[in-house]
Formats: structure tokens, C-alpha cells, sequence
């Protein structure tokens, strides 16, 4: 899928992997360390929804200079942020684009 010559080429396609917040493999989640108590936070972690994060992203296109985006997927969580950038409109000329989810 991914690699010359395949449906995402690194080398003519500029590939953008986002942070998802409160994800346990991103930089914060209900598992990382509440600094006001010592303890992971938990049930305490601020909730975070599709939306919040298809927001962040929309940051990070923006100030990378991004105005089309080709191709979204994503699996999972990832799929559901392509439905969301597609259902919202999302601030982002998509026009042509292609949303794929896989779970």
C-alpha cells in the first residue's frame, strides 16, 4: 500500500501522519500522568471526541500550508476522521477526493 510505484508513492505523494491526541500511542492519554495529582488521569482525562481531533488536524493542515487533500484513510479511529472531514466539509477543498476507511 505504501512505497514506490504503489497507491501512496512517497515519492510524488507528500504523506501526513497526525498525533491523535488521547490515543495510547500519542503524546497524551487517560494512561499519561495527571501533573496536579502524580496519578494517570484516568477517568479524569478530558474527553475527547472525532470532531476534536479532526479540529487539531485541520490545525496542523493549515499550518503546514495544505489546501487539497487527495486521499484521507485511515483505520479505525482514523476511518472515522475521514467520515467526519467528509460529513463536515472540515475546512478543506476535497474536491476529487477520495475517502477510504478500512477497520
Amino acid at each position: 500500500m505504501v512505497g514506490e510505484g504503489k497507491l501512496i508513492d512517497p515519492a510524488k505523494d507528500y504523506v501526513v501522519c497526525v498525533n491523535m491526541v488521547c490515543s495510547p500511542y500519542g503524546s497524551s492519554s487517560p494512561a499519561s500522568i495527571n501533573p496536579e495529582t502524580g496519578k494517570p488521569y484516568l477517568l479524569d482525562f478530558p474527553r475527547t471526541t472525532v470532531r476534536d481531533m479532526v479540529n487539531a488536524n485541520i490545525l496542523v493542515r493549515k499550518h503546514l500550508g495544505i489546501e487539497k487533500i487527495d486521499i484521507m484513510l485511515g483505520p479505525s479511529i482514523g476511518g472515522f476522521q475521514a467520515y467526519e472531514w467528509a460529513v463536515t466539509g472540515a475546512g478543506c477543498d476535497t474536491e476529487g477526493g477520495i475517502y477510504r476507511h478500512h477497520s
